[in-house]
């Protein structure tokens, strides 16, 4: 039942019986700094304030009144109705496995790349609302082959890895893109006649880039290229060093070096290397290319011919000798003597020549004379470095030494195997040599001696 109060002020309080809400809010109202310091901020009480505030806001701002400034508003958007929307399309992929490479051992096998592994068809785009069919059929005209030769049950579709990685080329950017994986399309048991492109075959999926390249292919390729390329400085060197150019050796080509003489056979792989060099700017066709096969140590090395031993003279047929004289009787020999003669070989080693002389007739062996003495040599072993007639200059050039180098050593009186140091003295340095160059010239310097004792500078 509701009823009235009156307050000390004079005011009247309209209240039900137990409404104290009705109560609160005529406090309220009486004293609002008083009831403000018990106001409870709960954050849904704060989002209901703030959109109540943003509503006014809006609202006054849409106000057309004279006297409130209009704020910038928002750029409206024209509605569906207005312009129609494309549909969201789908940009597809397809990737088809190549067939494994046989290799024979583990060492022929190598990293095969990712873009090695498949063969790519497409991208082509269809609609997201489009038909199963319609799909089927774009797949078909990628590939190309019959609808009905792919193989449905095997298609795959893969996200591309890594989700951040770039999206694929593809003529529509806003479209999403799907990679398919499937085999190749099955084979046609028999060929079908186009009746309505006058016999003319329809496009057939190509199942030879299933077959991966193998090495030996891909050296064979890489052989025939190299030969093309090559094919003018090489037809230039066999004009200019024709087989048979050298008398010692009339079924070869050779060339034959100027400065030190040496002899290179001009074989295939020499004449490729040449001519490569010739086509990189690096030789020319009286110039050698900076290479191992024209190394010193690959020369023709010639071996020395020996003259031949005359034939012995037959000798002259001599008169045979004459017949030995008859020898005397020797005097025979008592069973004294001979018990005395080995007495005496029995007590002394050295008896041989007593019993010679007392006993003339026994013929016992004369006493073997001692073995003459060997003088020892005083003199000092014989030098490793063997004489050659090698001069400076062939020296720097078979051992890669450069003319600034060749210079400073025809400076300070080097030869070739002289004694060097590997370390780098004071004299040498105020010569103007540095420590690796000197470093090179010792090493050169051993090399050489090596070489020297092997015979390769006859």
């Amino acid at each position: 039942m509701a009823h009235d109060d009156v307050d000390e002020d004079g005011i009247i309080i309209d209240y039900e019986d137990n409404d104290v809400n009705g109560m609160i809010q005529a406090v309220m109202r009486e004293n609002p700094e008083a009831a403000r310091k018990f106001l409870v901020h709960t954050p849904a009480i704060m989002a209901k304030k703030a959109e109540s505030r943003g509503t006014k806001r809006k609202n006054a701002l849409n106000d057309d009144g004279p006297s409130k400034p209009k704020g910038k508003g928002k750029k409206k958007t024209l509605d569906d109705s207005d312009v129609d929307e494309l549909p969201p399309s789908i940009t597809y992929y397809i990737f088809i496995p190549k067939l494994i490479p046989v290799t024979s051992s583990k060492r022929c096998r190598s990293k095969v790349v990712e873009e090695d592994k498949f063969i790519q068809r497409g991208p082509f785009t269809i609609p997201m609302v489009a038909p199963y069919s319609e799909l089927l059929h774009a797949i078909a005209a990628a590939l190309p082959c019959p609808s009905e030769n792919i193989l449905e049950t095997q298609i795959l579709w893969k996200p591309k890895k890594p989700k951040n990685a770039e999206k694929m080329e593809d003529k529509a950017p806003s479209a999403r893109q799907i990679l398919l994986y499937m085999p190749a399309p099955a084979k046609p048991l028999e060929e079908t006649l186009s009746w309505d492109t006058d016999n003319v075959p329809p496009p057939a999926f190509d199942f030879s880039e299933l077959v991966p390249v193998g090495a030996s292919d891909s050296v064979q390729q890489q052989k025939i290229a190299f030969n093309k390329a090559t094919k003018d400085h090489r037809e230039e060197l066999e004009e200019t060093y024709p087989i048979g150019n050298h008398p010692s050796f009339p079924q070869l080509r050779v060339f034959k070096q100027p400065k030190a003489g040496f002899l290179f056979e001009l074989n295939n792989s020499r004449m490729g290397v040449w001519s490569a060099g010739m086509g990189a700017g690096t030789a020319d066709v009286t110039t050698l290319p900076d290479s191992r096969f024209f190394d010193a140590a690959q020369r023709i090395k010639i071996v020395p011919v020996t003259p031949a031993t005359p034939a012995p003279v037959p000798a002259l047929a001599l008169a045979p000798p004459p017949a030995p004289a008859v020898a005397p009787p020797q005097p025979s020999t008592s069973l004294t003597d001979v018990l005395l003669a080995t007495l005496l070989t029995q007590n002394g080693g050295g008896g041989g020549g007593v019993l010679g002389a007392l006993f003339p007739h026994l013929n016992l062996p004369a006493p073997a004379a001692p073995p003459p003495l060997i003088p020892q040599s005083r003199t000092a072993p014989p030098s490793p470095v063997k004489q050659h007639s090698v001069t400076l200059e062939i020296f720097c050039t078979n051992y890669g030494i450069d003319e600034t180098q060749y210079t400073l050593l025809k400076d300070v009186g080097f030869l070739p195997g002289d004694q060097t140091d590997s370390a780098l003295s004071e004299d040498l340095r105020s010569a103007g040599f540095t420590l690796f160059g000197w470093k090179r010239i010792h090493n050169a310097n051993l090399r050489f001696k090596t070489d020297l004792a092997a015979g390769r500078f006859n």
